[in-house]
């Protein structure tokens, strides 16, 4: 204006915009023109400078200048209207989102909790479960076994502190291993046992038979089985194995060898023929005497029948009937005992005596025992 004050003005909006001045350091003068239309028409930006040496816009930027000032300024409007809404819708997402976010965070975190707790009584149980077993159970957590670990059962076999890895072979300083495995009388690599085989090649190993020989001179007999640990790709990541002490069982087993061989031997040097025989008719035991006696055929003796025996032998007596109906149903439990005199058809005289056989009180079968009385009743 002619004061000298700037005032931007829209020539889209004023029919005579008229004359304006637009004044810096008060010797710069525009005078924008106008066609016959009245649209302001470009001039020459050199023609405008009113004096040497100032440097100003052309008009024509000039009014671009005005005009997109104030169209921006009535974008901008509205976008700060538009965009004040999206930000409050905006910042009501995110609030909303974190809220959730944060809930649903805290029910994860609960429900991870409850989960611990439940899997930690679930170890609780199995821990427990395997301490009662009377079996020593073994667990290796890698292919190799650098690390294996037992249940209370293992530990009192072999020795250490729960929870501790047990090596084999075990050292006790720099004296000799604590114990040594041997199958079959022969030392077992630590390589071979069941469950190094297990873990480093994948098998199933069933009924493996070891002796552990402690270097106190105690000895035990375990009998295991052993599985492999396979991981997610199938491949085996560890093992385990279980074993049972029979070392009672192998005793008990190797006193009842001994006494049944005595009692074989003892079978063997009498005189007598002796025949047992259970309550199902099946022949249990019997001595050479009694096969050599009555001339019995091995596939008699080979088949276990007693009825059938007792049919071949009463074929050979003068008279079957009265052997017949002492040796009576096989199937009774009676504990009647029974003796008599008999004669066999080619004239020997033979004494049978019929006893029960007991475990305990009950009867479990029948023990016959034949004796050659003919030299005794030729000299009577």
């Amino acid at each position: 204006k002619d004061d000298g004050s700037v005032q931007m003005l829209s020539p889209w909006r004023h029919e005579n915009l008229g004359p304006f001045t637009t004044v810096s350091d008060g010797t710069l003068f525009l005078a924008p023109s106008r066609d016959g239309a009245g649209r302001y028409v470009e001039e020459d930006g050199q023609a405008m400078l009113a004096a040497a040496g100032s440097l100003v816009y052309p008009r024509w930027t000039l009014v671009a200048l005005i005009h997109e000032h104030e169209a921006f300024a009535a974008f901008d409007a509205r976008m700060l209207e538009v965009g004040g809404t999206f930000a409050v819708l905006a910042l009501t997402v995110l609030v909303l989102s974190m809220a959730f976010a944060w809930s649903q965070r805290r029910a994860y975190r609960a429900s991870l909790a409850r989960s611990t707790a439940r899997e930690e009584e679930r170890l609780h149980e199995l821990t427990t479960m395997l301490n009662l077993v009377p079996a020593a159970v073994l667990m290796a957590r890698d292919r190799e076994c650098d690390t294996l670990v037992g249940n209370r059962a293992a530990y009192e076999l072999l020795g250490g502190e729960p929870g501790e890895s047990i090596p084999y072979p075990p050292t006790d300083g720099n004296g000799p291993p604590a114990y040594r495995v041997y199958q079959e009388g022969k030392p077992v690599p630590a390589e071979r046992l069941p469950v190094q085989r297990a873990a480093r090649e994948g098998v199933v190993v069933r009924g493996v038979a070891n002796e552990i020989r402690f270097k106190d001179g105690k000895t035990l007999h375990i009998v295991g089985n052993a599985a492999p640990l396979r991981g997610e790709d199938g491949e085996p990541r560890g093992a385990v194995a279980a074993y049972l002490d029979v070392t009672a069982m192998r005793e008990t087993d190797d006193r009842l060898q001994h006494s049944l061989s005595l009692l074989e031997s003892t079978l063997e040097a009498t005189d007598d023929g002796i025949l047992v025989v259970d309550l199902g008719g099946r022949i249990v035991l019997h001595n050479r005497q009694l096969a050599d006696y009555w001339e019995i055929p091995r596939y008699i003796l080979a088949a276990r029948d007693a009825r059938r025996l007792l049919e071949y032998v009463t074929r050979r007596v003068s008279d079957p009937a009265e052997l017949a109906d002492v040796a009576g149903d096989f199937r009774s439990p009676s504990d009647a005992e029974a003796a008599l005199e008999i004669t066999l058809i080619d004239g020997r005289m033979c004494e049978v005596a019929l006893r029960p056989q007991l475990i305990g009180e009950r009867v479990v079968g029948r023990v016959w025992t034949f004796r050659d009385v003919s030299a005794r009743r030729q000299a009577e």
